[in-house]
């Protein structure tokens, strides 16, 4: 617990600041932090601890194609034979070792060379009621009772409040409300029409599966404990491994999970085939019995089950274009790793199975114009471009800026992609590294992707940051906005008039709304959309920066139809035996068109190992469907 209570502090946010008790977290936790959705390159080699993180910060799209990959007939013999057969080691580890656990032959397919697939490039995982936050509640109301009485008292009281209590309060922000009743809070903090979401019984099925995974996951090892770098609600909905936030740099904070469950796995005797992609289900009749794949091995039965955890197709344009178009043509940047070119989804539509999602991805602030389509989320150049900085339109008309206390991430997406030329221009002074770490003394900085990695941070983190690869994250920001600078993209010059030139603006439009600003930041007060008045800083001292900012996509919410089983469904709605799909193989859980406000409990990371527990749990009889 000491870990996490000392990035707090370090962060400038009280104790205090996190128990407000449940209003409105559970919004937070459905943000979360969307998975790095898909596997790294296929490169033949022993699992090893480095991981495929390097390619998230390199990866280029592919064009790919939308054919559906027809299913091939059984084999006169077969290379490997299993009861359970996982694609992915992502979400994929924790159905694996559900599945052994319960007594079943187990294997493991994996395009890339290591385990953990993209998830464990993550962060955090957004959940609530868990009994492993429960306990966590107990034990640090415990600890802060002599030195934060009212804190404690809080806390206490969580942790006497059943798991299923929270999971009912989780539910209720999700469920659409009939008649137009269903909203979220907008910017001003009035009211206002929300995106829509999927049937209650999906929902309902997510809220029970993902906190029982995260409980199972501890139950492996897994070394929980609370998430404090999330705003006013971190410490109540989500969770991280121990001690992954030091020195307040939570990136990769995943890494730990999936090294566990990787090894939990191998304990009991899961088989694994790495550099092996699958190429295409096997199927007897109208029955999945197995997948061929190439590799050291050509293929393998799945006398139960075949689980697609596989990851979407942020990395398949021509899918992206047919059914995820608003990311296709709106978004500058990718966070996901390369493997994520949709072949599960492509497996699953030759299989019989239909798609859920139409439009619908966990889309990010932060894209920027670098003509690089995969850019991991923790540059520093994204770091700087997703400050509550003056933000306009071509036109002049100020965007507003979503705090990550509002789901800031996927709305300020959305408002950035609505603009013209899909993108927003944000503008700050010389002073930009002295007003970051003034927000960051005072808490008032942004937080998680939005809090830049500094060389303090950085040395603060230790040992910790050797979660990272060389190239993923940089150990100071302003090494990313010198690459900004370089590369044409971060501009600079000695005059406001200069810099609108140089980004292809209207001078005295760019002028005007800069005068407007510091008489704003003169006044101290936003009557338009309430910014803290931490962050009204006036633009006066060259030189001067301006960046095009817009969405960057972190995972496709797009994909193959289940049931609450996670069993993959045909056109009539029918489960197709044996095939099931879990994370971003399969869709609709944030709805169709949501790529603005893409909402799901469990974001992306806890979502992905939800969905596959919840399939392991079917297929070793442990759900009554």
């Amino acid at each position: 617990m000491s870990e996490s209570n000392e990035s707090m502090r370090k962060s400038g946010l009280s104790r205090r600041s996190f128990l407000g008790g449940l209003a409105g977290i559970a919004g937070v936790a459905a943000v979360g932090a969307a998975p790095l959705a898909g596997c790294s390159p296929s490169t033949r080699s022993a699992a090893s601890a480095s991981g495929s993180a390097a390619s998230a910060a390199s990866a280029s799209s592919n064009e790919g194609g939308i054919e559906a990959i027809a299913p091939a007939s059984a084999p006169s013999s077969w290379d490997e034979e299993a009861d359970v057969v996982v694609v992915g080691t992502g979400g994929g580890l924790v159905a694996a070792v559900y599945a052994a656990m319960a007594g079943k032959k187990v294997t493991v397919l994996e395009k890339a060379g290591t385990w953990g697939g993209s998830l464990k490039e993550t962060d955090i995982f957004s959940v609530m009621g868990t009994k492993t936050q429960q306990a966590i509640y107990q034990a640090m109301g415990e600890q802060l009772k002599d030195v934060n009485p009212e804190g404690a008292a809080q806390l206490a009281a969580l942790g006497e409040l059943e798991p299923e209590a929270m999971r009912q309060r989780w539910l209720a922000s999700f469920i659409v409300k009939p008649n137009g009743g269903d909203t979220g809070e907008l910017p001003d903090g009035t009211e206002g029409p929300r995106a829509c979401a999927p049937t209650t019984p999906m929902m309902q099925a997510l809220v029970q599966c993902i906190p029982d995974a995260i409980d199972f996951m501890a139950g492996c090892g897994v070394p929980w404990g609370p998430v404090t770098m999330f705003g006013t609600a971190g410490m109540i909905s989500g969770v991280c491994p121990q001690g992954s936030e030091e020195g307040g740099i939570v990136a990769r904070a995943n890494y730990t999970a999936f090294e566990t469950f990787y090894k939990k796995a191998e304990e009991l005797g899961v088989s694994f085939h790495f550099g092996t992609p699958a190429s295409a289900l096997v199927m007897d009749g109208d029955k999945v019995v197995g997948v061929t794949c190439s590799g050291e091995i050509n293929n393998v039965k799945a006398a139960e089950g075949v689980i697609l955890a596989m990851g979407g197709m942020t990395n398949n344009k021509a899918m992206l274009k047919e059914y995820v178009p608003h990311v296709y043509s709106r978004c500058f940047n990718s966070t996901a790793a390369s493997g994520d070119e949709g072949d599960g989804i492509l497996m699953g539509l030759g299989a019989g199975g239909t798609i859920s999602g139409y439009d619908s991805a966990f889309v990010f602030d932060g894209g920027i114009d670098n003509g690089v389509w995969g850019h991991y989320l923790y540059k520093g150049d994204v770091q700087i471009a997703h400050q509550p900085w003056l933000s306009i339109s071509n036109s002049g008309n100020r965007s507003p800026y979503y705090p990550v206390s509002t789901l800031g991430f996927t709305k300020q997406a959305g408002i950035h992609m609505h603009n013209p030329g899909h993108c927003s221009y944000v503008f700050f002074d010389s002073h930009y590294d002295e007003i970051i770490k003034k927000w960051d003394a005072d808490g008032t900085n942004q937080l998680i992707c939005r809090n830049p990695i500094t060389k303090e941070k950085w040395a603060a983190a230790s040992k910790n940051v050797e979660r990272f690869t060389s190239g993923l994250v940089d150990d100071d920001y302003t090494v990313g906005m010198q690459e900004g600078i370089d590369g044409g993209y971060i501009f600079e010059a000695d005059t406001i008039e200069e810099l609108a030139g140089k980004m292809g603006l209207d001078a005295t439009v760019v002028s005007k709304a800069v005068e407007d600003w510091n008489a704003m930041c003169d006044a101290g007060e936003d009557p338009l959309y309430h910014y803290d008045p931490a962050w009204l800083v006036k633009i006066q001292d060259g030189p001067f920066y301006g960046m095009k900012v817009g969405g960057t996509v972190l995972a496709t919410m797009c994909g193959l139809t289940v049931n609450t089983d996670m069993q993959v469904l045909n056109e009539k709605g029918l489960p197709i035996e044996g095939l099931y799909a879990s994370g971003c193989t399969a869709g609709g859980f944030g709805g169709d068109s949501t790529y603005g406000d893409c909402r799901n409990p469990g974001g992306g990371a806890a979502m992905s190992c939800g969905t596959a527990y919840q399939a392991a749990k079917h297929i070793c009889g442990a759900l009554a469907g």
